[in-house]
């Protein structure tokens, strides 16, 4: 998920800020009841892949969005 970051040329977002805007979502929707399927260490490691991946293709469509504008 960091690679795709990285690779959209200019950086979007630190890598810390991307792993603490992941788990803040994973905290958000176990507290609201979104995630009742966690059960082990490898449903929980799919669902932050999941978000992180998310993550990075929402912030690359605002870098398109941004560089449209320019």
């Amino acid at each position: 998920i960091l690679k795709m970051l990285a690779d959209m040329g200019e950086k979007l977002a630190d890598e810390e800020d991307v792993v603490v805007e992941v788990f803040k979502e994973l905290f958000r929707g176990v507290k609201a009841g979104r995630f009742p399927q966690l059960s082990n260490r490898d449903e929980l490691q799919s669902l932050l892949i999941t978000i992180a991946q998310r993550r990075a293709v929402d912030a690359a469509r605002r870098n398109d969005v941004r560089a449209a504008y320019e």
